[in-house]
């Protein structure tokens, strides 16, 4: 039904909001972690107004991470991680590294 399947994207997002401060608290630079503030927020107002039609948008990270190559080089890798409405319960996020 309708009303399990917004308690099924409730919970998946309030999940999704616990793994994004999670990783927050891990790397609080912003140089390293790149949380879109604004779907967040989204996130909260939806979860916050039961019964609210149109689903928040999907919340995306980017994680830099900083890889040494040979002695004196280092790349920053880049792995962009879009958390679908589905994730975790159906789905896996969608993960690009860079």
């Amino acid at each position: 039904s309708i009303t399990d399947m917004g308690n099924e994207v409730g919970d998946n997002l309030r999940c999704q909001l616990d793994e994004v401060e999670m990783l927050q608290s891990m790397f609080p630079d912003s140089k390293e972690l790149d949380v879109d503030v604004l779907a967040m927020e989204e996130i909260r107002h939806w979860l916050d107004n039961p019964g609210t039609e149109h689903l928040p948008t999907p919340l995306e990270v980017v994680l830099r991470l900083p890889v040494e190559v040979g002695q004196c080089q280092q790349h920053v890798v880049e792995a962009v991680m879009s958390l679908g409405h589905e994730y975790p319960s159906i789905a896996l996020p969608e993960v690009y590294i860079r």
